[in-house]
């Protein structure tokens, strides 16, 4: 089961805290709800409850998802100007729009965390795990 809250209010819904299960709350993992310091929401949180439901996946990309470009300031503006550590990364989906795939991603040995915004053109391949 996974779900989904966008968070636009000042405080969460009572009935959060009678989860028990893992939770995904913007992009960090976390044991349970009650672990998350909530007193740190600021704008809009994405919190993913039970993550052991969420698809992993092998994900591929061009040598240009590596590389900042100054022509083309996609991840200055929306991965704090870090682009994608590797071609090959392992994780999951956070969040989905038509152009773009916000992705929660490791390298084969986990030693590289990236958490960030992918163009889905620079996608050359997608393999569900």
């Amino acid at each position: 089961m996974k779900k989904e809250i966008d968070n636009t209010f000042t405080e969460l819904p009572k009935f959060l805290f009678t989860f028990v299960a893992p939770i995904i709350a913007n992009g960090k993992k976390y044991n349970n709800i009650r672990e998350w310091d909530k007193d740190k929401m600021i704008g809009e949180n994405i919190i993913i409850i039970n993550p052991a439901s969420v698809e992993k996946f092998k994900v591929i990309v061009k040598e240009s998802a590596l590389q900042k470009n100054p022509f083309f300031p996609y991840h200055d503006n929306l991965n704090n100007g870090i682009p994608v550590p590797k071609t090959e990364m392992y994780g999951e989906k956070i969040q989905e729009t038509d152009k773009s795939i916000k992705m929660d991603l490791w390298d084969k040995n986990h030693k590289i965390h990236w958490i960030g915004w992918i163009l889905k053109s620079w996608i050359i391949r997608m393999i569900k795990l």
